[in-house]
């Protein structure tokens, strides 16, 4: 919106369905030109998921992808992508020269990785790119998505094999109690063993708190949609 200020750390923000896309400084210089920013755009629409552990996810960007929620302390993760689409940058000191001279630079290919998170009232999924050498932050989507009643955290992550088959009542009731998971994954059957066991370390009603800063980059909550 124009007038209006934006988060730190933040360049950029465009409009997506149910919500904002912000794009970050840190890499500013390979988003901000329109025909890269057009490439990570289509990048992030073929983005391939895995689950949080990165089981099936090739070797590079997996390890990558875990060195930054281990460095970030990042919580409430759902899954690591990876796109299908390689990118292709002219090399670093090619780039002023191709942007403002359209010389025929040196191309480097470098490839699209993303975390994406549970986080109040929706998810935040963040974007890097990956040079090889070095991985940085390029954008972040902010999407309003209200969790189902009764569901838990676990399976709206698709961990469904962490779930213990409870989940807890909002929090805004006076008395929050743990009713039986609505997912149909079949955390709530005895041979998974679902339901509530001694020792269980089930939700904690304060697992998702508003205003909760994810990352290491500074940004505000998305504003209400006009």
């Amino acid at each position: 919106m124009i007038g209006q200020r934006l988060p730190g750390g933040v360049w950029r923000r465009d409009r997506i369905t149910g919500g904002w896309r912000y794009w970050v400084t840190e890499y500013r210089g390979y988003s901000e030109p329109g025909a890269f920013r057009i490439n990570i755009t289509a990048a992030i629409r073929s983005m391939t998921w895995y689950p949080p552990s990165g089981v099936g996810m090739p070797m590079s960007p997996r390890l990558g992808l875990q060195e930054i929620c281990r460095q970030r302390e990042l919580k409430m993760v759902a899954g690591l992508g990876v796109s299908s689409t390689p990118l292709e940058y002219p090399e670093d000191p090619h780039i002023p020269a191709y942007l403002d001279q359209s010389h025929d630079p040196i191309w480097a290919t470098y490839s699209l990785i993303a975390i994406k998170q549970l986080i109040h009232r929706g998810w935040l999924t963040s974007y890097f790119l990956d040079r090889g050498v070095e991985i940085g932050g390029v954008a972040l989507d902010f999407v309003r998505e209200a969790r189902p009643e009764r569901l838990s955290v676990m399976c709206a992550l698709n961990r469904h094999e962490e779930c213990t088959g409870l989940a807890w009542t909002r929090r805004w009731l006076l008395v929050p109690q743990r009713t039986p998971c609505v997912c149909v994954c079949g955390c709530r059957s005895p041979r998974r063993g679902g339901g509530e066991r001694p020792g269980d370390a089930a939700e904690e009603v304060e697992d998702l708190k508003p205003n909760d800063e994810v990352g290491a980059i500074t940004h505000e909550e998305p504003p209400n949609e006009e």
